[in-house]
């Protein structure tokens, strides 16, 4: 549980880092979702980063 947690935790970080080096200082609600987020709804906002041109497009229904 806890090697779980750490690794939500590295990825929550690193999509928080690429978002705002991205689209620039984040929201509170987008900051939220990331402390709250399972690693399989990370790993999905992730890629949807990759492709989106609005921070919106990432993170606005809540899921990955």
């Amino acid at each position: 549980e806890g090697r779980q947690e750490g690794r939500r935790l590295g990825k929550a970080e690193l999509l928080r880092d690429q978002a705002s080096h991205r689209f620039g200082d984040l929201p509170e609600w987008v900051t939220e979702r990331l402390d709250r987020a399972d690693v399989d709804t990370l790993d999905g906002w992730s890629r949807r980063l990759l492709d989106a041109e609005r921070l919106q497009d990432v993170f606005a229904d809540g899921t990955g």
